[in-house]
């Protein structure tokens, strides 16, 4: 009995020094069980087995507590022996590294006359390869008669200059083309061919132009002297005249010599080409000879860059070798007895670990607070966009869920989401005193928010209040009243605005709640022009006239537009937001597109709210689920 109170009682208190000293008190408990394990095996062995188990024993025991670093800027190493007993610590490390110095100079020296026995081998052997590949890869130049000059063969400095002159002949023929192309673009066109470069630069037709002229300045001196009868104003004339037909004589010739050149360019570039390919040939059938040169040089050259390198550290070995052995490590400072524990420090630990688990929990409910990217309440919603709030809409519980929203809102006006939807109700009514809003368009940013059901769930209490009202399905591509109220989706609205169906024709009453309402009916092949056509405008002109309150349920902002082509033919816009699901970037963007296309704006409805999570994150709105909590009573 006492015996176990006392283990008991060195347990927990064996923890509790476990919490203060960071498990080191554990770890020593540890190493004493298993040196009492191995004392309790020695026992049972012969003397030379318990000899040696001993001496494994004390080894693993040392190594346990031994550790060394190295240091990251300097080629020091720090011997640490870790143990409870002071002294032993001390002696430990400083004949740690007395061992460590004495085994490096015994093992060098081992080490070098190895070294030195096997690179001496090694280079003989590397010498006697290096012959041999020179011998093979000159043997082999001589059998294929590959002759380098200047570090490439004859045939590849022939077709480098044979490159060069077929530029240059390309080059020259290319300009003779150009000087002729020129002339005869001149002679088709009928232009004056004295233009061309080729005939400007000749010299014989530059003179023959001069006298030309001068010849021309003296019949205009003889016209004011003479008449064209007299003989020295025709003996001008036909100077003049011999002059300009030795003038198109020199130009003919020009163009000959021109497409002369133009011929022997192309001969001279045919010639090169013929000359390339030529020797290609050659050049691809030294080809495979090149290929096996390269691998016998390249083999050469690794031979030799071998012996070379174990020559030199043959030289290096001999010399370590015949020289006088020294430790590369030596002792800086000896280890002292230290006279007090290093570990655990219980003061810093418990500092640091304060400040750690202080700013862990700082940076999850950051990091919560920033992943949460939803409107978790009125006072948040209304404070990040701006825009005043209508209410919220619960998410139905318990025996409502298999019911319809605006099936609960007009069968059980006095329940939490009967009362919400009053709420909403009213707000709308109150967004304009003077002139109560008659016509209202629901609207959201994206889908699953909750629209249609509240658009319905208003329009149901409405109706059950006695007002007469009715909600129109403006949602073309994903029509939902119909299949919310039951009824098939036959003519409807799209039927009307094309003139298909008359308005008494698509106007359909749900009898429970003397709800009227209009679907999509047949789909239209372009939705926004429908619904902001001027048919479209009058009919809301014509419901808002014979019913005291019209709610058109439209599709969602960011997904299509339709809904922004009617946001002015309504007096009220409604943007329902989906609590803790819709993003706030998206509700934001909505609310711009709907507020930028001129909706009269009359509030937002934060919809299928958890009213209990929501009473957790705003007090201020926390009476909604008080609320729900007494009607539920």
């Amino acid at each position: 009995m006492a015996s176990g109170l006392s283990a008991w009682l060195a347990d927990r208190f064996g923890d509790l020094r476990d919490l203060v000293s960071g498990g080191a008190y554990s770890e020593e408990r540890a190493r004493l069980a298993r040196e009492a394990a191995a004392r309790r095996a020695l026992a049972a062995l012969s003397p030379d087995a318990a000899r040696q188990q001993a001496i494994e024993t004390a080894t693993d025991i040392y190594m346990m507590g031994l550790s060394v670093l190295p240091s990251q800027r300097s080629r020091v190493l720090t011997v640490r022996y870790t143990s409870v007993n002071a002294a032993m610590a001390a002696k430990a490390a400083n004949a740690t590294a007395d061992i460590y110095i004495l085994d490096q100079l015994e093992t060098r020296g081992r080490a070098t006359t190895r070294a030195s026995d096997w690179l001496n081998q090694r280079a003989n052997e590397l010498r006697t390869r290096v012959i041999e590949s020179e011998k093979r890869l000159e043997d082999f130049r001589r059998s294929s008669g590959i002759v380098e000059i200047g570090g490439a063969s004859v045939y590849a400095r022939q077709r480098a200059e044979l490159d060069s002159q077929l530029i240059a002949a390309r080059t020259k023929r290319s300009e003779a083309e150009a000087r002729y192309d020129q002339v005869q673009r001149l002679l088709r066109s009928g232009g004056d061919i004295d233009t061309a470069a080729a005939v400007l630069d000749s010299p014989l037709i530059q003179r023959l132009r001069e006298q030309e002229a001068q010849v021309v300045r003296k019949i205009a001196e003889l016209k004011t002297q003479l008449r064209d009868e007299h003989p020295k104003m025709v003996l001008a004339q036909n100077e003049l005249a011999d002059l300009q037909d030795k003038i198109r004589g020199e130009v003919e010739k020009i163009v000959s010599s021109l497409r002369n050149e133009r011929e022997i360019a192309g001969v001279r570039e045919t010639n090169l080409n013929r000359e390339i390919a030529s020797l290609q040939a050659k050049l691809d059938e030294q080809h495979g000879a090149e290929v096996t040169l390269r691998a016998l040089d390249s083999e050469v050259r690794a031979n030799k860059q071998l012996y070379e390198t174990i020559l030199s550290r043959f030289k290096e070995a001999d010399v370590q070798e015949q020289g006088i052995q020294e430790a590369d490590a030596r002792v800086i400072s000896h280890a002292v007895e230290p006279s007090a524990p290093f570990y655990p420090k219980t003061k810093f630990m418990l500092i640091a670990a304060f400040i750690l688990s202080t700013l862990m929990g700082v940076g999850l409910a950051v990091l919560l607070e920033f992943l949460d990217n939803g409107f978790r309440s009125l006072n948040q919603l209304e404070g990040l966009t701006g825009l005043p709030t209508l209410g919220l809409v619960p998410t139905l519980r318990g025996a409502q869920k298999n019911k319809k929203a605006y099936q609960v809102a007009a069968e059980q006006p006095n329940s939490a989401f009967g009362e919400a939807v009053r709420t909403l109700r009213t707000a709308l009514l109150l967004s304009n005193v003077e002139h109560p809003p008659r016509t209202i368009l629901v609207t959201s940013a994206v889908p699953g928010e909750g629209k249609t059901s509240t658009a319905l769930a208003i329009a149901a209490l409405a109706a059950k209040s006695g007002q007469r009202c009715i909600i129109v399905d403006c949602d073309f591509r994903h029509p939902s009243v119909h299949g919310n109220l039951g009824y098939p989706n036959r003519k409807g609205l799209g039927d009307y605005l094309a003139g298909n169906a008359q308005l008494a024709d698509v106007i359909e009453l749900e009898p429970r709640y003397g709800l009227r309402f209009i679907t999509t009916g047949t789909n239209v092949p372009n939705p926004p022009d429908m619904l902001g056509s001027p048919r479209m405008k009058e009919l809301i002109h014509r419901l808002s006239e014979s019913y005291d309150l019209v709610i058109l349920d439209t599709p969602p902002l960011l997904v299509i537009s339709d809904s922004l082509v009617l946001v002015r033919n309504v007096d009220k816009t409604v943007f329902v937001v989906r609590w803790e699901k819709t993003k706030r970037q998206s509700a934001l963007l909505g609310l711009k597109q709907v507020v930028e296309a001129g909706a009269d704006l009359a509030g937002l409805i934060l919809t299928q709210v958890d009213v209990r999570k929501h009473a957790q994150y705003d007090y201020s709105d926390s009476g909604y689920y008080h609320y729900h909590h007494y009607y539920n009573q």
